[in-house]
């Protein structure tokens, strides 16, 4: 008779192990698949504690997503406040991330996405954000940046309807629309209030930019119109042209002027490039306002520059792209000090076109058999073309006539006629003289 086995316990112990391990990985798994399904980020509870206590859990507050609201019953003023389209998104770069006021997750978002009360909105590294409030104030969001939108509440006092938001970090820069005088921005900072309008009898649009540093300390520039910064019951005016900095504990700075504009040089407004294959190297370069560490260039494909192509720091008044395909691009330039960047000069405009095609050249040979050894022949190619007569370059005007004489030599003798465009593209005529002297 066979007797049963009997198995160690200290397989039991290893079975045991392996079995907890199997579920420790499971649970591991699982988490990681959570954390992707539902990003982390701050909680709308710390950003909005201005706008009063959120709801308690399990008391989602009653907005204009909410399907109770569809029972037929009266929405009182402050829900239908809440459920009102604040801010409309213009376009994106990259990565853009929402999320709503009753929600937990993050989820991407497209041109046209509908903003309302606490709703937040955040770009990540090289992602970019346009936001158009409805009072057609406009707000660029640059790389890292988080903002909180909140409900639009007229300010009796001031007369004013202003767009109103929690910044919580990165890079902000604003206009103020033009078409409402009543207008206006304000943004809530770690350390304070800034309120920015257009400037009194200023038909312009207000500009800013508000930029926030590691410890909460935010920036604001002002390039036209004028902001008003409350922090720690006082209120500072930054006028255009003036920058301060307003800290975490609420502690200003004086306004400080900003590097004045930089002219724009090369190339001339409007100035048409071409090539055949490869894109030409093109210089871009602007005058120096001193006293400034470096500027700050921005290419791009549309006057708005929402289409951005080359964006970049340098040192010196002067940088070369090499890689300008057909079309028509802008560039602008600000002037940086002390990380303080000044206003954009006025965007100026280049055409790059690509060309295969030979240059136009009409050539006046005289007659093809010479009793003498003078002679001279005229043409017309395309402006800017150049003109070789015999291998030698010879001048032509600015509307691309020319005219050439020299010295036949006895018997025949072949000229020869090029014209090399911008782009690299030839042309040729050619003619066979006989002279006979």
């Amino acid at each position: 008779m066979e007797l049963p086995s009997v198995v160690p316990s200290r397989y039991r112990v290893v079975e045991a192990v392996v079995i907890v391990g199997i579920a420790l990985a499971f649970f591991a798994l699982l988490l990681g698949f959570l954390r992707v399904l539902f990003p982390a980020g701050p909680g709308l509870r710390e950003v909005v504690t201005r706008e009063g206590p959120l709801p308690a859990a399990g008391m989602a507050e009653p907005t204009a997503r909410d399907p109770a609201h569809a029972s037929g019953s009266p929405k009182s003023s402050q829900e239908v406040a809440a459920g009102e389209v604040a801010a409309v998104l213009v376009r994106t770069t990259n990565t853009v991330k929402h999320r709503a006021a009753d929600e937990i997750s993050w989820s991407g978002v497209r041109p046209g996405e509908r903003f309302r009360d606490r709703d937040a909105v955040q770009t990540f590294d090289n992602s970019t954000a346009r936001l158009r409030f409805t009072e057609g104030n406009v707000l660029d969001m640059s790389p890292n940046s988080l903002v909180v939108i909140q409900r639009v509440q007229p300010d009796p006092v001031r007369r004013e309807t202003p767009s109103k938001l929690v910044m919580v970090d990165g890079e902000l820069r604003g206009t103020v629309s033009t078409h409402d005088r009543t207008a206006a921005v304000e943004v809530a900072l770690p350390g304070g209030v800034v309120r920015v309008r257009s400037a009194t009898r200023d038909r312009a649009g207000a500009q800013f930019k508000i930029s926030m540093t590691e410890d909460h300390a935010s920036t604001v520039a002002v390039y036209r119109g004028v902001a008003e910064l409350d922090a720690n019951g006082r209120t500072l005016q930054v006028n255009e042209d003036f920058v301060s900095t307003v800290r975490s504990n609420g502690e200003t700075t004086a306004p400080v002027r900003l590097p004045a504009r930089p002219k724009p040089v090369e190339p001339a407004r409007d100035r048409t490039y071409s090539y055949r294959d490869q894109p030409q190297q093109i210089r871009f370069a602007w005058t120096a306002p001193a006293p400034v560490d470096g500027y700050h260039l921005v290419i791009a494909r549309d006057p708005d520059f929402d289409d951005v192509v080359s964006d970049a720091r340098v040192r010196t008044p002067e940088f070369r792209h090499n890689n300008l395909k057909h079309g028509t691009y802008y560039w602008r330039v600000s002037g940086i000090a002390d990380a303080r960047e000044g206003a954009y000069s006025n965007p100026a405009r280049l055409i790059v076109v690509r060309d295969r095609n030979p240059p136009a050249l009409n050539v006046h040979f005289p007659s093809k058999t010479r009793g003498s050894d003078a002679y001279t022949l005229t043409g017309r190619t395309e402006p800017g073309a150049r003109v070789s007569v015999g291998g030698h370059r010879i001048p032509v005007t600015a509307a691309g006539s020319f005219q050439h004489s020299l010295r036949l030599g006895p018997g025949s003798t072949v000229i020869v006629v090029e014209a090399v465009d911008q782009a690299g593209n030839v042309a040729y005529r050619s003619e066979l003289v006989n002279a006979n002297f």
